[in-house]
């Protein structure tokens, strides 16, 4: 009896974790990721933003796509243009919130958006941060 209990609990806490981690589930065939890039292919980019790289998760139960940008241009300004582009498409906002680097304030904040099934955040790294990069805009389906 023991050892049927214990196996009960342990597919119960085997069971999800497979099942997020397989190639299984509604992007199992990449068509979130795909939606996401039309998402930000549909978004307009703040005219000084300078990508730099691009990164994409894509599992069976998630799907990411970053960007990564240069810019010198004031939070203020990019946080004004994307709730105002975003909010004309139908994002809803969401929120801000600081962020921190292990604890030590930079300067940094990130804005969240949501429509439907995706959020959409923009990450400001901060004007004391030295990371190469000043912005990430990041659109997430799933989590």
């Amino acid at each position: 009896m023991l050892i049927r209990i214990r196996i009960l609990i342990l597919g119960s806490v085997l069971l999800p974790i497979a099942a997020f981690h397989c190639g299984c589930g509604p992007n199992s065939d990449g068509s979130k990721l795909r939606e996401l890039e039309k998402i930000q292919t549909e978004i307009p980019v703040f005219p000084l933003l300078i990508e730099t790289k691009t990164d994409t998760v894509s599992k069976g139960r998630i799907a990411v796509l970053s960007k990564i940008y240069k810019c010198d241009a004031p939070y203020d300004d990019v946080k004004k243009y994307y709730i105002d582009q975003l909010s004309e498409r139908g994002w809803q906002y969401v929120g801000e919130r600081e962020i921190r680097d292990w604890g030590t304030d930079l300067g940094g904040s990130t804005f969240s958006f949501r429509n439907g099934e995706y959020r959409l955040s923009i990450t400001y790294a901060g004007s004391n941060a030295n990371y190469g990069w000043d912005y990430a805009i990041e659109t997430v389906w799933g989590r």
